[in-house]
């Protein structure tokens, strides 16, 4: 009855999950743009976990993802990403 009862909770998650996803322009792109300005380097790592966190959300609900452009500074830290 447990095993029911977890496996019914994450079957109606799913589908609340895609109720969110019925409108007329939710099958369009998304375009992500994130900078981290002049904030230096701590605002540069920012913008790399907030890029993973948005990556593996998107992951996690099977969208697929595309980096398109990122700059880096000579540190290797991202500056600017932008994603679809």
């Amino acid at each position: 009855m447990i095993e029911l009862h977890k496996s019914t909770a994450q079957e109606l998650d799913k589908l609340s999950f895609r109720q969110l996803f019925k409108g007329e322009n939710d099958n369009a792109d998304a375009y992500i743009d994130i900078q981290s300005g002049s904030g230096g380097t701590e605002a540069q790592d920012w913008v790399a976990m907030i890029m993973r966190m948005y990556l593996k959300w998107t992951e996690k609900h099977s969208f697929d993802t595309e980096i398109m452009n990122q700059a880096k500074e000579r540190l290797q830290v991202l500056k600017t990403l932008l994603s679809r």
